[in-house]
């Protein structure tokens, strides 16, 4: 959630002020929520006690299993907005895309073929599956390309070349119809959460009059709401920017600002457990943290983790002894947008007047930055 301290965008964007506050999302395994998803699967095919997974794709993992008993299985849980999932068997060689809000349906499955699967009672998978119907060909088409490139290493740079540009031909195609379909279908819920995932490969301006379309609900939804924010409200820091407030809950579920560090230097590090540069880079900072943390220096991390445990288990892992927060949303919650983060790590130093003095100072080049700052005091 962002709350704003004017009423006036204008304002936002002239004094760079936001405050993320906390937003703690629960989905899973427990008791069925009142308004979450469910989906009651038939199976035709399966013997009792055979697995059957919920993959979410954002996440790039299992959130659910299910055991087959009298031919059924069954997920369920909450979203927010609109998400993408996968059902798939064991060897997730057999799967059904799932488009998920926090409704019901019904998922038939017949001889053990989840591609195949049919389904009713959603709203929301019937307008996935009506976007799956004019893209997943090209996705397909695209996938034989790369088997053909595969088999044609050893050939003439004549054939590889060609069928590069095959392939290119497919991407643009891809990324022409999902434009189209988003454009043509203004009206249905789905197209926010399209044009949020396609944000990057379409641009800003593309993206800006696409959603322009949009009518008012579909603005206001949770993706059009993310949308909004990417679009209207969000920066890149440049150096001699001022440092935004910034509000969010370390590991314990304490609110740190990153204000409450004015009148020292700070480095604003964005990270994530998975990243391994982001844990290359924390063996140089737990030294720089070390030799200036008694003179003043502090850093303020984010972690642009979704599972508390994943930020909990690098936090002992890399030895963090500095503050670092998150909102549990990775790369689609609302710190993100705000800082348009695409890669990982990203940082900034700022002095005590909340000023960017550097970006991206990494490894020893920060050690050295520091010398400069802190030699006058270590004399």
């Amino acid at each position: 959630m962002l709350i704003l301290t004017n009423d006036k965008t204008s304002s936002l964007l002239r004094n760079k002020v936001i405050i993320i506050t906390i937003l703690l999302i629960l989905t899973g395994c427990g008791k069925p929520v009142e308004f979450g998803f469910e989906i009651n699967g038939s199976s035709f095919g399966f013997s009792d006690g055979t697995e059957v997974f919920l993959f979410d794709i954002e996440k790039g993992r299992d959130v659910q299993k299910s055991l087959v008993q009298e031919g059924k299985f069954r997920f369920y849980g909450s979203v927010e907005g609109i998400k993408k999932f996968l059902v798939h068997d064991s060897r997730f060689e057999l799967y059904k895309t799932v488009w998920l809000d926090n409704s019901s349906f019904q998922m038939k499955v017949s001889n053990g073929d989840f591609e195949s699967a049919s389904t009713s009672g959603s709203e929301i998978q019937r307008q996935g599956e009506k976007w799956e119907e004019r893209i997943i060909p090209l996705y397909k088409k695209r996938e034989q390309l790369y088997k053909k490139q595969e088999k044609a290493e050893g050939s003439g740079a004549a054939i590889k070349t060609a069928i590069k540009r095959d392939i290119q031909a497919v991407d643009k195609e891809i990324v022409n119809q999902n434009q189209s379909f988003i454009k043509d279908h203004s009206d249905l819920k789905i197209v926010s959460f399209l044009l949020f995932e396609s944000k990057e490969v379409f641009g800003k301006e593309i993206t800006k009059t696409l959603y322009s379309n949009f009518q008012k609900d579909i603005k206001l939804n949770y993706w059009g709401r993310k949308l909004d924010l990417y679009l209207n409200h969000s920066y890149t820091l440049s150096i001699g920017d001022t440092i935004p407030e910034i509000l969010l809950a370390d590991i314990s579920n304490k609110a740190i600002s990153i204000g409450a560090y004015r009148g020292g230097y700070v480095l604003l590090e964005f990270w994530e457990s998975s990243c391994h540069s982001c844990s290359d880079e924390n063996a140089f900072l737990r030294e720089a943290y070390r030799s200036y943390h008694h003179y003043g220096f502090e850093i303020y991390g984010i972690s642009l983790d979704h599972e508390k445990s994943s930020w909990q288990q690098s936090l002992e892992r890399d030895s963090v002894s500095w503050t670092t927060v998150s909102d549990l949303e990775g790369f689609n919650g609302d710190i993100a947008l705000c800082f348009q983060i695409e890669y990982l790590p990203l940082n900034y130093l700022i002095n005590p007047q909340g000023i960017v003095l550097l970006k991206n100072i990494r490894g020893r080049d920060l050690s050295e930055e520091l010398e400069k700052i802190y030699t006058p005091k270590t004399k």
